[in-house]
């Protein structure tokens, strides 16, 4: 999202659906991937032991991030309650 958008009037043209939607707000530079997998989850999470995702049967999301840019991004994504800890590498 450019810097120079009207973000409410970017909220209310694109009809964000929170019941259907997650959205991931990362500032400064795209994402180039979005990934989880068991494999990661189990012992890529670095979170301390009582909040490891796999302890709450949740799938920990890793992503990986583009040249930075400075701008915001908005991200929408299909809504799947499994999905836990957002984590940028």
């Amino acid at each position: 999202m450019n810097d120079t958008v009207d973000v409410k009037n970017f909220i209310e043209s694109n009809k964000i659906d929170f019941r259907r939607y997650s959205y991931v707000m990362v500032f400064g530079a795209p994402i180039k991937e979005m990934y989880y997998s068991l494999k990661t989850t189990i012992f890529d999470d670095k979170s301390p032991s009582y909040a490891k995702a796999i302890k709450y049967n949740k799938k920990c999301v890793f992503i990986k991030y583009a040249h930075p840019t400075g701008y915001i991004y908005i991200y929408r994504i299909k809504k799947d309650l499994s999905l836990t800890g957002f984590n940028g590498i």
